[in-house]
């Protein structure tokens, strides 16, 4: 049987998250909202091979043209402190593999022996000039590569699309001007938006102001970032004791909490400022997104005021299509993903409440271009 499957994936730091649907035969049908764990360790092909037997559903092997990965839970060390200026473009063939080898997997369980794919990628602005080689290395492996040892073959019905963090937000944009700010866990990202362009020479990518750089800010020692910034995440403005407890005994959690707490009003204050350094001023709209912007929400509301759009509109329409995420903080950290991955060719149209609401009515969604200028 044959089938086609349309994804799109923000391999974020923090969480590898995409947005797919795939139809076999003209049949059966499916679309869903897919996570998994960033983390990824090169291997040798010796070890590549010893782990065969002992993978699982949070950890996947990955093969292409003699380079090995472990992408998951089980690539985990005993310490996680990541890079804030690390090219995502290191990590992306690997994580691509991975999402899409879990969602083939999953097809060839079905039947289905042909899989026609569609493979939208979106990546930070600043390393978005550089995609051209990314795309062709991409396309070749995508082709042909190995997920837990079973090779894995799939024919590209487009181009590997790839686009600038923020992209999803801003096809949404319905006023002449507009502003999207992405709060990730590694970095904040501004992307201008002028008469439905994302323009690029007036867009700045803040590499490492994200969650990452709250916790590097905090006087207190974590041992993984990435479980702390969950547990930050989770435990609020609040800061709640029951997930503050996963970082620190009883005894400690006054002194994890101030710590949390000056990190947290320190960096706000710094990361406002640099924002203002760029075109917020100039923009009628400015819309947030980002797993982050949940954390942030009640400061951002007191900054930005009336201008600020939260992007309410994506997120009932990912709540209206996806039931299983309604009143899930995934929301925010989907909703750029899923917007893009709404333009991506043979993407089935549904009535949204972005239509509804205000968007860009029968032409939601529109692709963008993506130009220079300033």
């Amino acid at each position: 049987m044959k089938a086609r499957l349309m994804v799109a994936s923000d391999l974020g730091v923090s969480l590898i998250k995409g947005v797919y649907r795939y139809v076999i035969d003209e049949g059966t049908s499916r679309e869903g909202v897919k996570t998994l764990c960033p983390v990824v360790r090169q291997l040798v092909q010796s070890k590549y091979k010893s782990l065969l037997d002992r993978t699982d559903d949070n950890s996947s092997l990955v093969a292409f043209a003699d380079s090995y990965w472990l992408v998951g839970e089980a690539a985990r060390g005993p310490t996680l402190t990541l890079s804030p200026t690390e090219s995502k473009r290191k990590t992306a063939i690997a994580k691509s593999l991975a999402f899409v080898g879990q969602l083939v997997n999953e097809l060839n369980r079905l039947g289905v022996d042909e899989v026609y794919l569609t493979f939208g990628l979106l990546l930070p602005l600043d390393e978005f000039g550089d995609r051209q080689e990314l795309e062709q290395q991409l396309q070749a492996a995508l082709w042909k590569f190995e997920y837990n040892g079973v090779t894995v073959k799939t024919v590209l019905s487009e181009k590997v699309q790839i686009s600038p963090e923020g992209y999803g937000i801003a096809t949404a944009v319905a006023t002449d001007t507009a502003g999207v700010i992405i709060f990730g866990h590694r970095d904040v990202s501004w992307i201008h938006v002028e008469k439905h362009s994302v323009i690029s020479g007036r867009s700045k990518t803040l590499a490492g102001w994200g969650m990452h750089r709250l916790i590097h800010e905090a006087e207190y020692t974590f041992k993984d970032e990435l479980r702390a910034a969950a547990a930050i995440f989770a435990a609020g403005a609040a800061l709640k004791d029951r997930p503050l407890l996963t970082l620190a005994t009883e005894a400690e959690l006054p002194r994890l909490k101030a710590a949390i707490a000056v990190a947290k009003e320190q960096i706000w204050l710094e990361l406002t400022e640099k924002l203002m350094d760029y075109s917020l001023g100039e923009v009628e709209r400015i819309w947030t997104s980002g797993g982050n912007a949940y954390y942030w929400k009640s400061d951002i509301l007191s900054w930005l005021g009336p201008r600020l759009d939260n992007g309410r509109a994506i997120l009932s329409e990912i709540e209206q299509r996806f039931p299983e995420l309604k009143g899930s903080p995934l929301l925010y950290r989907c909703a750029d993903v899923y917007a893009f991955w709404r333009t991506l060719p043979g993407v089935t149209e549904k009535a949204g409440l972005l239509e509804e609401q205000g968007g860009r009515g029968k032409n939601y969604p529109h692709p963008l271009r993506v130009v220079s200028g300033s």
